[in-house]
């Protein structure tokens, strides 16, 4: 017998309506797509921060002249963080 927990009380799968499993199968399907979503923000962030630490190399040893007005594309101007 499958049984599924719903706010801490257990219920028996095979008494459920179907418009009840029809739920809980969208429920798992959207957790499903919330874990990936959540593994594609990980893998994203990890690129971002690759692609900032580059980029902070690069403007360290060009010898630039560093400007402190912020970059009109990003919220807060900067880019590194």
């Amino acid at each position: 017998m499958s049984v599924v927990k719903i706010d801490g009380i257990e219920y028996a799968l095979d008494v459920l309506s179907d418009d009840a499993k029809g739920q809980i199968a969208s429920i798992q399907v959207v957790d499903r797509c919330l874990n990936e979503t959540k593994e594609q923000i990980a893998i994203l962030q990890t690129a971002r921060a690759a692609y900032a630490a580059a980029l902070k190399n690069i403007l360290e040893s060009s010898n630039l002249a560093s400007f402190e007005a912020p970059d009109a594309n990003t919220p807060d101007g900067d880019l590194a963080n």
